[in-house]
Protein backbone atom coordinates (compact mmCIF):
# COMPACT_ATOMS: atom_id res chain seq x y z
CA UNK A 1 0.00 0.00 0.00
CA UNK A 2 1.16 3.59 -0.73
CA UNK A 3 2.09 5.63 2.29
CA UNK A 4 0.40 9.02 2.05
CA UNK A 5 0.41 10.22 5.63
CA UNK A 6 0.00 13.92 4.84
CA UNK A 7 -2.79 13.82 2.26
CA UNK A 8 -5.71 13.96 4.70
CA UNK A 9 -4.27 16.70 6.99
CA UNK A 10 -3.45 18.91 3.97
CA UNK A 11 -6.95 18.46 2.59
CA UNK A 12 -8.48 19.34 5.94
CA UNK A 13 -6.31 22.46 6.10
CA UNK A 14 -7.52 23.44 2.63
CA UNK A 15 -11.13 23.05 3.79
CA UNK A 16 -10.45 25.33 6.79
CA UNK A 17 -8.84 27.98 4.56
CA UNK A 18 -11.82 27.91 2.21
CA UNK A 19 -14.13 28.28 5.17
CA UNK A 20 -12.23 31.36 6.38
CA UNK A 21 -12.45 32.90 2.92
CA UNK A 22 -16.16 32.33 2.64
CA UNK A 23 -17.08 33.00 6.25
CA UNK A 24 -17.10 36.81 6.05
CA UNK A 25 -19.40 36.74 3.05
CA UNK A 26 -21.72 34.33 4.79
CA UNK A 27 -21.96 36.42 7.98
CA UNK A 28 -22.51 39.60 6.02
CA UNK A 29 -25.43 37.99 4.25
CA UNK A 30 -26.85 36.15 7.25
CA UNK A 31 -29.84 38.48 7.60
CA UNK A 32 -30.39 39.14 3.92
CA UNK A 33 -32.80 37.16 1.77
CA UNK A 34 -30.99 34.72 -0.51
CA UNK A 35 -30.39 35.99 -4.03
CA UNK A 36 -31.89 34.20 -7.03
CA UNK A 37 -30.18 30.92 -7.77
CA UNK A 38 -29.50 29.08 -10.97
CA UNK A 39 -32.38 27.25 -12.60
CA UNK A 40 -33.45 24.16 -10.72
CA UNK A 41 -34.55 23.37 -7.18
CA UNK A 42 -32.95 25.45 -4.41
CA UNK A 43 -30.63 23.60 -2.00
CA UNK A 44 -31.99 25.12 1.21
CA UNK A 45 -35.38 23.47 1.36
CA UNK A 46 -36.43 21.21 4.26
CA UNK A 47 -37.97 17.77 4.01
CA UNK A 48 -35.94 16.27 1.21
CA UNK A 49 -33.86 13.13 0.87
CA UNK A 50 -30.42 13.07 -0.68
CA UNK A 51 -27.86 10.51 -1.77
CA UNK A 52 -24.09 11.05 -2.09
CA UNK A 53 -21.30 8.79 -3.32
CA UNK A 54 -17.57 9.28 -3.67
CA UNK A 55 -14.11 8.26 -2.56
CA UNK A 56 -12.52 8.47 0.89
CA UNK A 57 -8.80 8.59 1.60
CA UNK A 58 -7.93 7.21 5.05
CA UNK A 59 -4.88 7.28 7.28
CA UNK A 60 -5.19 4.22 9.57
CA UNK A 61 -3.73 4.98 12.99
CA UNK A 62 -2.36 1.54 13.80
CA UNK A 63 -1.91 -1.77 12.03
CA UNK A 64 1.00 -3.95 13.08
CA UNK A 65 2.30 -7.16 14.60
CA UNK A 66 3.23 -7.80 18.23
CA UNK A 67 4.96 -10.97 19.33
CA UNK A 68 5.97 -12.03 22.82
CA UNK A 69 8.81 -14.45 23.48
CA UNK A 70 7.72 -18.06 24.07
CA UNK A 71 9.62 -21.35 24.48
CA UNK A 72 10.01 -23.87 21.66
CA UNK A 73 10.79 -27.33 23.06
CA UNK A 74 12.48 -29.86 20.79
CA UNK A 75 12.84 -33.33 22.34
CA UNK A 76 15.91 -34.53 20.48
CA UNK A 77 16.21 -37.45 22.92
CA UNK A 78 13.48 -37.69 25.58
CA UNK A 79 15.42 -40.25 27.62
CA UNK A 80 14.45 -43.47 29.42
CA UNK A 81 14.26 -43.84 33.23
CA UNK A 82 16.72 -46.37 34.70
CA UNK A 83 13.90 -47.90 36.76
CA UNK A 84 10.13 -47.92 36.81
CA UNK A 85 7.79 -47.20 33.90
CA UNK A 86 8.42 -44.72 31.07
CA UNK A 87 4.80 -43.54 31.19
CA UNK A 88 3.03 -41.29 33.66
CA UNK A 89 0.39 -42.61 36.04
CA UNK A 90 0.06 -45.42 38.56
CA UNK A 91 2.47 -48.34 38.47
CA UNK A 92 2.78 -51.68 40.24
CA UNK A 93 1.04 -55.05 40.28
CA UNK A 94 -2.36 -54.92 38.62
CA UNK A 95 -1.87 -51.55 36.88
CA UNK A 96 -0.27 -52.81 33.67
CA UNK A 97 2.83 -50.67 34.30
CA UNK A 98 5.66 -52.68 35.85
CA UNK A 99 7.17 -50.86 38.79
CA UNK A 100 9.10 -52.09 41.81
CA UNK A 101 10.25 -55.78 41.81
CA UNK A 102 7.73 -57.97 43.64
CA UNK A 103 7.20 -61.60 44.59
CA UNK A 104 4.55 -62.18 41.91
CA UNK A 105 6.09 -61.19 38.60
CA UNK A 106 9.84 -60.79 39.01
CA UNK A 107 10.68 -62.37 42.31
CA UNK A 108 11.88 -60.52 45.39
CA UNK A 109 14.27 -57.62 44.82
CA UNK A 110 17.80 -58.95 45.03
CA UNK A 111 19.46 -55.94 46.62
CA UNK A 112 22.51 -56.76 44.46
CA UNK A 113 24.01 -53.56 43.07
CA UNK A 114 25.40 -55.55 40.12
CA UNK A 115 21.85 -56.16 38.90
CA UNK A 116 19.87 -53.47 37.10
CA UNK A 117 17.46 -51.49 39.32
CA UNK A 118 14.47 -53.32 37.87
CA UNK A 119 15.82 -56.53 39.47
CA UNK A 120 17.92 -55.28 42.38
CA UNK A 121 15.26 -52.92 43.71
CA UNK A 122 17.95 -50.29 44.42
CA UNK A 123 16.32 -47.07 43.20
CA UNK A 124 18.53 -44.01 43.54
CA UNK A 125 16.87 -40.57 43.38
CA UNK A 126 18.31 -37.07 43.69
CA UNK A 127 16.75 -36.70 47.13
CA UNK A 128 16.80 -40.21 48.53
CA UNK A 129 17.19 -43.94 47.92
CA UNK A 130 15.13 -47.11 48.15
CA UNK A 131 17.19 -50.20 49.01
CA UNK A 132 15.72 -53.64 49.82
CA UNK A 133 18.79 -54.78 51.78
CA UNK A 134 18.16 -55.08 55.53
CA UNK A 135 18.32 -57.35 58.54
CA UNK A 136 15.93 -59.82 56.93
CA UNK A 137 15.12 -61.04 53.46
CA UNK A 138 11.47 -61.60 54.34
CA UNK A 139 8.96 -59.45 52.52
CA UNK A 140 6.86 -58.04 55.41
CA UNK A 141 3.10 -57.66 55.69
CA UNK A 142 2.02 -54.19 56.76
CA UNK A 143 -0.46 -54.05 59.65
CA UNK A 144 -2.04 -50.87 58.17
CA UNK A 145 -3.53 -52.28 55.01
CA UNK A 146 -6.49 -54.29 56.25
CA UNK A 147 -7.59 -56.87 53.72
CA UNK A 148 -5.87 -57.56 51.48
CA UNK A 149 -2.68 -57.00 53.40
CA UNK A 150 -0.04 -54.71 51.90
CA UNK A 151 3.63 -55.50 51.51
CA UNK A 152 6.11 -52.71 52.32
CA UNK A 153 9.77 -51.80 52.72
CA UNK A 154 11.32 -50.16 55.74
CA UNK A 155 11.41 -50.59 59.50
CA UNK A 156 9.14 -53.40 60.65
CA UNK A 157 7.98 -53.82 64.28
CA UNK A 158 8.16 -57.27 65.87
CA UNK A 159 6.61 -58.96 68.88
CA UNK A 160 10.08 -59.33 70.34
CA UNK A 161 10.33 -55.58 70.90
CA UNK A 162 13.23 -55.19 68.51
CA UNK A 163 12.35 -53.94 65.02
CA UNK A 164 13.99 -55.29 61.93
CA UNK A 165 14.69 -53.60 58.63
CA UNK A 166 13.30 -55.22 55.53
CA UNK A 167 14.99 -52.83 53.17
CA UNK A 168 15.43 -49.16 53.87
CA UNK A 169 14.70 -45.80 52.33
CA UNK A 170 16.08 -42.32 52.86
CA UNK A 171 14.46 -38.89 52.65
CA UNK A 172 16.71 -35.88 52.08
CA UNK A 173 14.23 -33.12 53.04
CA UNK A 174 11.07 -34.36 54.82
CA UNK A 175 9.55 -30.85 54.92
CA UNK A 176 9.54 -30.88 51.10
CA UNK A 177 8.83 -34.55 50.39
CA UNK A 178 6.14 -35.86 52.71
CA UNK A 179 2.39 -35.51 52.14
CA UNK A 180 -0.46 -35.46 54.64
CA UNK A 181 -4.11 -36.57 54.61
CA UNK A 182 -4.80 -34.86 51.29
CA UNK A 183 -1.90 -36.75 49.77
CA UNK A 184 -0.34 -33.38 48.90
CA UNK A 185 2.92 -31.92 50.17
CA UNK A 186 2.71 -28.70 52.17
CA UNK A 187 -0.86 -28.85 53.56
CA UNK A 188 -0.24 -29.55 57.24
CA UNK A 189 -0.46 -27.57 60.47
CA UNK A 190 3.02 -28.84 61.23
CA UNK A 191 5.71 -28.90 58.56
CA UNK A 192 6.66 -31.67 58.28
CA UNK A 193 3.73 -33.49 59.93
CA UNK A 194 4.13 -36.39 62.41
CA UNK A 195 4.95 -39.82 60.99
CA UNK A 196 1.48 -41.21 61.66
CA UNK A 197 -0.14 -38.27 59.80
CA UNK A 198 2.04 -38.82 56.74
CA UNK A 199 0.47 -40.71 53.86
CA UNK A 200 2.90 -40.27 50.95
CA UNK A 201 6.59 -39.72 50.25
CA UNK A 202 7.85 -38.25 46.96
CA UNK A 203 11.26 -38.63 45.31
CA UNK A 204 12.51 -37.32 41.97
CA UNK A 205 15.39 -37.62 39.53
CA UNK A 206 16.59 -36.06 36.28
CA UNK A 207 17.42 -38.17 33.25
CA UNK A 208 20.95 -36.81 32.97
CA UNK A 209 24.09 -38.72 31.99
CA UNK A 210 24.21 -40.52 35.38
CA UNK A 211 21.32 -42.82 34.42
CA UNK A 212 23.26 -44.54 31.63
CA UNK A 213 25.23 -46.80 34.00
CA UNK A 214 21.94 -48.05 35.49
CA UNK A 215 20.41 -49.00 32.16
CA UNK A 216 18.64 -45.71 31.42
CA UNK A 217 19.04 -43.24 28.56
CA UNK A 218 19.85 -39.61 29.24
CA UNK A 219 17.40 -36.93 28.18
CA UNK A 220 18.55 -34.28 25.67
CA UNK A 221 15.94 -31.61 25.04
CA UNK A 222 16.62 -28.25 23.41
CA UNK A 223 14.75 -25.10 24.33
CA UNK A 224 14.71 -22.00 22.16
CA UNK A 225 13.04 -18.77 23.30
CA UNK A 226 11.53 -17.03 20.29
CA UNK A 227 12.36 -13.44 19.38
CA UNK A 228 10.04 -10.53 20.16
CA UNK A 229 8.47 -8.35 17.46
CA UNK A 230 6.74 -4.99 17.69
CA UNK A 231 6.25 -3.50 14.24
CA UNK A 232 3.70 -1.14 12.72
CA UNK A 233 2.79 -0.18 9.15
CA UNK A 234 1.71 3.16 7.75
CA UNK A 235 -1.64 2.60 6.08
CA UNK A 236 -3.03 5.15 3.61
CA UNK A 237 -5.84 3.79 1.43
CA UNK A 238 -8.65 4.93 -0.88
CA UNK A 239 -12.09 3.48 -0.14
CA UNK A 240 -15.64 4.01 -1.43
CA UNK A 241 -17.97 6.26 0.59
CA UNK A 242 -21.78 6.17 0.36
CA UNK A 243 -24.25 8.38 2.25
CA UNK A 244 -28.05 8.54 2.41
CA UNK A 245 -29.63 11.40 4.33
CA UNK A 246 -32.66 13.51 5.03
CA UNK A 247 -32.61 17.31 5.11
CA UNK A 248 -34.65 17.85 8.25
CA UNK A 249 -34.51 21.64 8.13
CA UNK A 250 -32.73 24.15 5.94
CA UNK A 251 -29.74 23.98 8.28
CA UNK A 252 -29.85 20.44 9.72
CA UNK A 253 -29.40 16.96 8.17
CA UNK A 254 -29.52 13.45 9.56
CA UNK A 255 -27.80 10.69 7.61
CA UNK A 256 -26.36 7.20 7.48
CA UNK A 257 -23.08 6.35 5.74
CA UNK A 258 -21.47 3.13 4.65
CA UNK A 259 -17.98 2.14 3.45
CA UNK A 260 -15.85 -0.96 3.09
CA UNK A 261 -12.16 -1.62 2.58
CA UNK A 262 -9.33 -4.14 3.05
CA UNK A 263 -6.14 -3.87 5.11
CA UNK A 264 -3.44 -6.49 4.59
CA UNK A 265 0.20 -6.74 5.62
CA UNK A 266 2.80 -9.41 6.21
CA UNK A 267 6.25 -9.65 7.71
CA UNK A 268 9.10 -12.12 7.30
CA UNK A 269 12.05 -12.42 9.68
CA UNK A 270 15.10 -14.67 10.17
CA UNK A 271 17.18 -15.03 13.32
CA UNK A 272 20.22 -17.07 14.40
CA UNK A 273 20.60 -17.99 18.08
CA UNK A 274 21.66 -20.76 20.47
CA UNK A 275 19.25 -23.03 22.28
CA UNK A 276 19.34 -23.97 25.93
CA UNK A 277 19.54 -27.54 27.27
CA UNK A 278 16.76 -29.23 29.21
CA UNK A 279 16.36 -32.60 30.89
CA UNK A 280 13.26 -34.63 31.45
CA UNK A 281 12.75 -35.63 35.05
CA UNK A 282 10.39 -37.97 36.87
CA UNK A 283 8.72 -37.71 40.25
CA UNK A 284 7.59 -40.87 42.11
CA UNK A 285 5.07 -40.77 44.97
CA UNK A 286 4.70 -43.86 47.21
CA UNK A 287 2.08 -44.60 49.88
CA UNK A 288 3.52 -44.43 53.40
CA UNK A 289 2.36 -46.05 56.65
CA UNK A 290 3.57 -45.47 60.20
CA UNK A 291 2.36 -45.89 63.80
CA UNK A 292 5.00 -43.48 65.08
CA UNK A 293 3.53 -40.37 66.74
CA UNK A 294 6.82 -38.46 66.70
CA UNK A 295 7.58 -35.66 64.25
CA UNK A 296 9.85 -36.05 61.27
CA UNK A 297 13.42 -34.96 61.74
CA UNK A 298 14.05 -32.01 59.43
CA UNK A 299 17.01 -32.93 57.28
CA UNK A 300 18.30 -36.26 56.02
CA UNK A 301 16.34 -39.20 57.44
CA UNK A 302 16.50 -42.96 56.97
CA UNK A 303 13.79 -45.50 57.70
CA UNK A 304 15.98 -47.32 60.20
CA UNK A 305 16.47 -44.22 62.35
CA UNK A 306 15.23 -44.91 65.87
CA UNK A 307 12.78 -42.19 66.93
CA UNK A 308 10.79 -42.20 70.19
CA UNK A 309 10.74 -45.99 70.43
CA UNK A 310 12.50 -48.75 68.58
CA UNK A 311 9.47 -50.96 68.05
CA UNK A 312 7.57 -48.91 65.40
CA UNK A 313 6.61 -49.33 61.77
CA UNK A 314 7.84 -46.88 59.10
CA UNK A 315 7.11 -48.39 55.70
CA UNK A 316 6.59 -47.35 52.11
CA UNK A 317 4.33 -49.45 49.91
CA UNK A 318 6.51 -49.88 46.85
CA UNK A 319 4.15 -52.16 44.90
CA UNK A 320 0.85 -51.94 46.79
CA UNK A 321 -2.01 -49.44 47.09
CA UNK A 322 -2.30 -47.10 50.05
CA UNK A 323 -5.04 -44.64 51.07
CA UNK A 324 -4.52 -42.66 47.84
CA UNK A 325 -3.99 -45.51 45.41
CA UNK A 326 -0.94 -47.14 43.88
CA UNK A 327 2.51 -45.60 43.54
CA UNK A 328 2.38 -43.01 40.74
CA UNK A 329 4.87 -41.34 38.43
CA UNK A 330 4.90 -37.83 36.96
CA UNK A 331 7.26 -36.33 34.38
CA UNK A 332 8.51 -32.75 34.11
CA UNK A 333 11.10 -30.69 32.23
CA UNK A 334 13.92 -28.69 33.81
CA UNK A 335 16.37 -26.16 32.38
CA UNK A 336 19.89 -27.32 33.19
CA UNK A 337 22.05 -25.00 31.08
CA UNK A 338 21.72 -21.83 29.03
CA UNK A 339 24.85 -22.60 26.99
CA UNK A 340 24.67 -26.36 26.54
CA UNK A 341 22.40 -26.30 23.52
CA UNK A 342 22.99 -26.11 19.77
CA UNK A 343 22.74 -23.33 17.16
CA UNK A 344 19.18 -22.58 16.05
CA UNK A 345 17.85 -20.62 13.09
CA UNK A 346 14.30 -19.30 13.11
CA UNK A 347 12.29 -18.33 10.05
CA UNK A 348 9.02 -16.51 10.70
CA UNK A 349 6.19 -15.48 8.37
CA UNK A 350 3.20 -13.49 9.61
CA UNK A 351 0.25 -12.31 7.54
CA UNK A 352 -3.05 -10.67 8.46
CA UNK A 353 -5.87 -9.54 6.18
CA UNK A 354 -8.87 -7.59 7.46
CA UNK A 355 -12.04 -6.67 5.55
CA UNK A 356 -13.73 -3.71 7.27
CA UNK A 357 -17.39 -2.79 6.92
CA UNK A 358 -17.97 0.68 8.37
CA UNK A 359 -21.44 2.01 9.25
CA UNK A 360 -22.05 5.57 10.49
CA UNK A 361 -25.10 7.44 11.75
CA UNK A 362 -24.74 11.18 12.16
CA UNK A 363 -26.11 14.70 12.15
CA UNK A 364 -24.89 17.73 10.22
CA UNK A 365 -25.42 21.40 11.02
CA UNK A 366 -25.08 23.88 8.13
CA UNK A 367 -23.93 27.50 7.82
CA UNK A 368 -25.13 28.98 4.51
CA UNK A 369 -22.69 30.67 2.16
CA UNK A 370 -25.27 32.57 0.06
CA UNK A 371 -24.55 32.44 -3.60
CA UNK A 372 -21.69 30.01 -3.07
CA UNK A 373 -22.84 26.97 -1.06
CA UNK A 374 -22.68 26.07 2.59
CA UNK A 375 -20.34 24.89 5.35
CA UNK A 376 -21.27 22.04 7.69
CA UNK A 377 -20.15 20.35 10.92
CA UNK A 378 -20.83 16.61 11.41
CA UNK A 379 -20.87 14.37 14.48
CA UNK A 380 -22.04 10.84 15.20
CA UNK A 381 -21.30 7.24 16.27
CA UNK A 382 -19.98 4.44 14.08
CA UNK A 383 -19.53 0.67 14.09
CA UNK A 384 -16.89 -1.37 12.26
CA UNK A 385 -17.27 -5.06 11.47
CA UNK A 386 -13.83 -6.67 11.04
CA UNK A 387 -13.68 -9.98 9.19
CA UNK A 388 -10.10 -11.20 9.56
CA UNK A 389 -7.73 -13.95 8.54
CA UNK A 390 -4.48 -14.14 10.57
CA UNK A 391 -1.73 -16.70 9.96
CA UNK A 392 1.65 -17.68 11.37
CA UNK A 393 4.25 -19.98 9.89
CA UNK A 394 7.43 -20.77 11.87
CA UNK A 395 10.33 -23.06 11.04
CA UNK A 396 13.01 -23.72 13.69
CA UNK A 397 16.13 -25.61 12.60
CA UNK A 398 18.35 -27.12 15.31
CA UNK A 399 21.94 -27.91 14.26
CA UNK A 400 22.02 -31.37 15.82
CA UNK A 401 24.38 -34.25 15.11
CA UNK A 402 24.43 -36.15 12.77
CA UNK A 403 22.28 -33.61 10.86
CA UNK A 404 20.02 -30.60 11.44
CA UNK A 405 16.46 -31.19 12.57
CA UNK A 406 13.57 -28.82 11.81
CA UNK A 407 10.45 -28.11 13.82
CA UNK A 408 7.56 -26.45 11.99
CA UNK A 409 4.52 -24.67 13.40
CA UNK A 410 1.61 -23.23 11.41
CA UNK A 411 -1.51 -21.46 12.61
CA UNK A 412 -4.50 -19.90 10.82
CA UNK A 413 -7.24 -18.03 12.65
CA UNK A 414 -10.38 -16.57 11.07
CA UNK A 415 -13.16 -14.65 12.74
CA UNK A 416 -15.14 -11.46 13.20
CA UNK A 417 -14.71 -8.55 15.63
CA UNK A 418 -16.81 -5.45 16.32
CA UNK A 419 -15.24 -2.04 16.91
CA UNK A 420 -17.26 1.01 18.03
CA UNK A 421 -16.33 4.66 17.89
CA UNK A 422 -17.30 8.25 17.05
CA UNK A 423 -16.49 10.61 14.21
CA UNK A 424 -16.52 14.35 13.62
CA UNK A 425 -15.81 16.42 10.54
CA UNK A 426 -16.21 19.58 8.49
CA UNK A 427 -17.94 19.78 5.09
CA UNK A 428 -17.78 22.31 2.28
CA UNK A 429 -20.61 21.92 -0.22
CA UNK A 430 -21.34 23.62 -3.56
CA UNK A 431 -24.76 23.08 -5.16
CA UNK A 432 -26.32 23.49 -8.58
CA UNK A 433 -30.03 23.05 -8.28
CA UNK A 434 -30.70 19.62 -6.89
CA UNK A 435 -27.13 18.43 -7.52
CA UNK A 436 -24.18 19.10 -5.22
CA UNK A 437 -20.49 18.38 -4.71
CA UNK A 438 -18.92 18.01 -1.30
CA UNK A 439 -15.43 18.05 0.26
CA UNK A 440 -15.18 16.60 3.79
CA UNK A 441 -12.37 16.47 6.32
CA UNK A 442 -13.09 13.91 9.04
CA UNK A 443 -11.48 12.41 12.15
CA UNK A 444 -12.49 9.04 13.58
CA UNK A 445 -11.84 7.55 17.03
CA UNK A 446 -12.48 3.80 17.44
CA UNK A 447 -11.62 0.96 19.80
CA UNK A 448 -8.32 -0.80 19.27
CA UNK A 449 -8.71 -4.52 18.60
CA UNK A 450 -6.23 -7.37 18.90
CA UNK A 451 -6.37 -10.23 16.41
CA UNK A 452 -4.73 -13.52 17.45
CA UNK A 453 -2.26 -15.00 14.96
CA UNK A 454 -1.10 -17.67 17.44
CA UNK A 455 -0.62 -18.11 21.18
CA UNK A 456 2.20 -15.52 21.33
CA UNK A 457 1.57 -13.33 18.26
CA UNK A 458 -1.09 -10.68 17.71
CA UNK A 459 -2.13 -8.09 15.15
CA UNK A 460 -3.08 -4.73 16.66
CA UNK A 461 -5.72 -2.83 14.67
CA UNK A 462 -6.85 0.72 15.41
CA UNK A 463 -8.95 2.27 12.64
CA UNK A 464 -8.85 5.78 14.11
CA UNK A 465 -7.37 8.59 12.03
CA UNK A 466 -7.89 11.48 9.62
CA UNK A 467 -9.67 11.01 6.33
CA UNK A 468 -10.80 13.06 3.36
CA UNK A 469 -14.01 12.46 1.37
CA UNK A 470 -14.71 13.78 -2.12
CA UNK A 471 -18.31 13.10 -3.11
CA UNK A 472 -21.15 14.17 -5.33
CA UNK A 473 -24.87 13.71 -4.88
CA UNK A 474 -28.47 14.59 -5.65
CA UNK A 475 -31.53 15.75 -3.63
CA UNK A 476 -35.11 14.92 -4.46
Amino acid sequence: MNRRNHTAPVTCLLAVVLFIVFESAALAQAFMPPPPTFPGRPCLVAGRFYFAGGAQYRNIQRFGFERKTSPIIYQFQPGVPPFGPNVAGEFGTGTGNVGYPNDVDAGLPTGNSADPPSISGIWNYLNGTINPVGDSTTWPVSPFGGAPTLAGLGQYATTLGTPINVGSFTVAAPNKQVGVSSGTIGFSLTDPPPFNETYTITWERLLDDTVVAEGGVESIIYRYDTQEINTEFSEGIWTPALELGFQWTNFFDIFGAFSWYDISDKVSRDWAATSGLMRRGFRDTFPFSSDNSANWIVGFWTSSTVVETANVNNQILADSPGPFGMPRREFYLMNVSSTGGVPVTEHLNLETTVRVYETKVGARSWIPLYGLGRFGITLGPLMNILNYSASTHNVYTFATVPGPQSVEYASLNKGTLLSFGVFSGADLELAYGQFFGRLTGQYTVTEQKQIVNDDATYTNVNLSGFSTIIAGGVRW
